[in-house]
């Protein structure tokens, strides 16, 4: 009887750490709809950048983007640390003045590096936006500046990452703004392991950020956000690539995140009002 009792309160403190039982985003409409990964991007148009991101407002998607801070506090839209992949430069987004990353272009093509400045400006708060911080070890000065970025921005949007104390930041820096967290599994990690990827792959630490959404890989779905969305908890996928895997989950989350295809129900958002929670 003495193991029951204990594996009983175990569960119900396993499930007050793990649960994002958000009420406000239920009622925040405009974020449920389908949401271009990195912008609409294709062989000509590059992720993350502003053609991108007009291709998304064009067909009436939502846009996911990613940001972080230069070396001198310019908020730029760009997933990875450095600009290797996109760029053929080693150098690396947080070590680099803002000034520098104007000569790059991505992928040989026109297009530069954007900044969230010029992006938002571009959305106008025609399309919500997901908006995911990349991880920095300087978590209360990137947050701070990229919050002073949105302040007075009229249209919808929430903020995401995959380091929780980003999103405790959030909270802590200004508690109206949506916020998700992103869980993955860690496995193939060499600097996650052991205590700390159980920690982040389980989101042990919602009872710190407590989120009003939890956002995983479509092919990753964990015990935390199954228990999560069997209690009701808000949840979004990412990046699902071709509508039969949109089909086969699409029970399973809330919001989806797509890339490389066209969702046959698009969202028609141009022109729609966006009230901000």
């Amino acid at each position: 009887m003495d193991f029951i009792l204990w594996l009983i309160a175990l569960i119900y403190i396993y499930i007050f750490i793990i649960y994002a039982p958000s009420i406000r985003i239920r009622k925040a409409k405009w974020f449920k709809h389908h949401y271009a990964h990195r912008g609409l991007f294709d062989e000509k148009i590059i992720e993350n950048s502003l053609e991108a991101f007009k291709a998304a407002i064009d067909h009436g998607y939502g846009i996911e983007l990613d940001v972080q801070c230069t070396l001198d506090g310019e908020v730029v839209v760009f997933h990875d640390a450095s600009l290797k992949r996109l760029c053929s430069n080693p150098a690396v987004i947080g070590d680099t003045p803002y000034q520098t990353l104007q000569a790059f272009r991505l992928l040989n093509t026109s297009s530069k590096i954007p900044t969230l400045t010029e992006t938002l400006e571009l959305v106008s708060s025609q399309v919500p936006l997901i908006i995911e911080i990349k991880h920095s070890y300087q978590r209360k000065k990137v947050v701070k500046k990229i919050l002073e970025v949105l302040k007075g921005y009229p249209g919808p949007f929430s903020i995401c990452s995959f380091d929780p104390f980003i999103v405790r930041q959030v909270r802590k820096q200004n508690k109206k703004i949506l916020r998700g967290q992103l869980i993955e599994s860690y496995k193939s990690s060499t600097t996650i392991k052991g205590f700390s990827r159980i920690m982040l792959e389980y989101a042990f630490l919602n009872l710190l950020t407590r989120p009003d959404y939890i956002s995983i890989r479509y092919d990753y779905t964990n015990l935390s956000y199954k228990v999560h969305r069997l209690l009701g908890g808000y949840g979004v996928m990412w990046p699902i690539s071709n509508q039969n895997d949109e089909d086969k989950i699409k029970t399973k989350c809330d919001v989806i995140i797509f890339e490389q295809y066209r969702p046959t129900t698009e969202s028609s958002l141009v022109n729609q009002p966006k009230p901000v929670e």
